[in-house]
């Protein structure tokens, strides 16, 4: 193979925004290990904006489940067999933790951290501590 010729150009024209975007990324992670590690005072990086979405906007997804669904989902859990205790126990978990998860909004993850310690009552009200993403503590209220 020769070592020469337009097959070896790695940069051979302007670079795509995706290029640019992950080549800054990888800078910025590169200046942080060295901040980190001691080498330097500062990242020229770290007074950067960070970017939310390729628009500029933050990007919000909604979820729910209409009056009617929510509804039926009910329905279902009450048409399980409570004959013996078991299956009672089995139907009131499921029915406690659907209400609970519906209420919340609560992430799966989020839930499955929730403990007792983390429900307050304050102001007449009940409250749940959460750790979201990125160790965000925001507080819910139940209703």
């Amino acid at each position: 193979m020769a070592r020469r010729g337009d097959h070896r150009r790695l940069f051979a024209g302007p670079w795509s925004e995706r290029s640019r975007r992950q080549t800054l990324g990888i800078l910025a992670g590169l200046f942080n290990y060295l901040v980190r590690a001691g080498y330097l005072a500062g990242s020229p990086f770290a007074l950067k904006p960070r970017r939310r979405d390729s628009r500029g906007a933050r990007r919000i997804t909604e979820r729910y489940l209409d009056r009617a669904l929510w509804q039926d989902a009910l329905a279902l859990v009450e048409q399980w067999p409570q004959t013996c205790a078991r299956e009672r126990q089995r139907y009131e978990r499921a029915r406690w933790v659907l209400r609970f998860l519906y209420e919340t909004a609560l992430r799966a993850a989020e839930a499955a951290q929730a403990c007792e310690a983390d429900f307050l009552h304050r102001r007449g009200r009940w409250w749940l501590r959460v750790t979201g993403k990125g160790d965000v503590k925001p507080r819910r209220r139940r209703r």
